[in-house]
């Protein structure tokens, strides 16, 4: 999220900085630019440096969407900003990703799980059954109200994080079916007492295809071939033990384009090690821009949500984000990611 306490004074004197130093490797404009005194500016590196001056530190690019976000606060200021991306692709899809709000701070949901040998997923795992268990009915219409605000925002697809349709029998999963009827694919962290943890795959509310936590899967959804998994076990796209969709399988000789990843709670750095390996290995096997998307819970009162969307800063890539608050202080996130893919092939 942009500070508010930016302002144009802020901005015109990173410009100065910018005219001084020049712009660091990696940080250039490659879709859009801040225009002044006709001089090129990259948006996202501007309001970076114009952060640092404003409330005395640096944006980190994964505290705030380029893009729309960006764009727009720069020119509520008055200034310029054009679009310099000019081969643009010919293909995007809009991805809606969900980032729910577990309900408790972080040391409180390692506290839950302090007596499993995987805690943290542990604690994730009970914090998440005893939202849905204290009220069903809210946490079912808190569930809908994230698919229902990912189809005003016309996402084609909405992944959802682990665990998140929590349901005891076939009636409560055919409600959380019915609410995600309006949108072309879902991707919903599932468990039941039958079934156990698994993802399901949706299409306009009818399961496609459905796969656990043992191996990554690649699928093809509506012409798009895309890697799924639930947490960790994404790294089996580099290692090279993912799996094909039987129900969903993709055409021959089409290159998987994107990662989707159900994690379960807040990560840390060290995961992006595990994303990246992944992309370099996406980057061997297509010549074409490539992206990866993880859904999450976040913990309550966590000022930072990094946003898990990599490559950071591609001009392939926008990240627009929407809050949700329930009546009952929980602050959900749906972020829309709108990818320029090009071909599908």
């Amino acid at each position: 999220m942009i500070p508010r306490e930016i302002g144009r004074e802020h901005v015109l004197r990173a410009l100065g900085r910018i005219d001084r130093d020049g712009v660091p490797r990696g940080r250039q404009a490659r879709k859009f630019a801040l225009v002044h005194d006709e001089k090129r500016y990259p948006p996202k590196y501007v309001l970076s440096i114009a952060a640092q001056l404003a409330i005395g530190r640096h944006l980190d690019p994964e505290e705030y969407g380029g893009g729309r976000e960006t764009n727009n606060f720069l020119r509520q200021l008055a200034f310029d900003v054009i679009s310099i991306d000019l081969e643009a692709p010919s293909r995007r899809l809009c991805v809606a990703r969900a980032v729910l709000d577990i309900g408790l701070r972080r040391y409180e949901v390692e506290e839950l799980g302090r007596d499993c040998s995987r805690p943290a997923w542990a604690g994730s795992f009970l914090a998440i059954r005893r939202l849905h268990d204290q009220d069903p009915h809210a946490y079912r219409a808190r569930l809908a109200a994230v698919a229902r605000r990912a189809a005003e925002l016309g996402a084609d697809w909405l992944l959802l994080p682990a665990c998140a349709w929590i349901y005891s029998g076939r009636e409560e999963l055919e409600q959380y079916l019915a609410a995600s009827s309006s949108l072309q694919w879902v991707l919903a962290g599932a468990f039941s007492e039958q079934d156990d943890e698994r993802v399901l795959v949706v299409s306009r509310g009818q399961e496609r295809e459905s796969f656990d936590d043992d191996k990554p899967i690649l699928m093809d959804l509506s012409g798009v071939s895309a890697w799924a998994a639930i947490s960790s076990t994404i790294g089996g796209v580099a290692d090279g033990t993912g799996v094909k969709s039987r129900a969903l399988q993709p055409e021959p000789f089409t290159a998987p384009r994107i990662v989707l990843d159900v994690g379960h709670n807040q990560y840390g750095g060290r995961y992006t090690r595990t994303i990246k390996r992944v992309l370099r290995s996406l980057s061997q096997q297509t010549s074409g821009p490539s992206a990866f998307i993880l859904s999450f819970w976040h913990y309550a009162h966590y000022g930072w949500i990094c946003y898990w969307v990599e490559p950071r800063d591609a001009s392939f890539i926008d990240v627009q984000r929407t809050e949700l608050k329930t009546q009952d202080e929980f602050v959900d996130y749906v972020d829309l990611v709108s990818l320029g893919l090009g071909s599908a092939r």
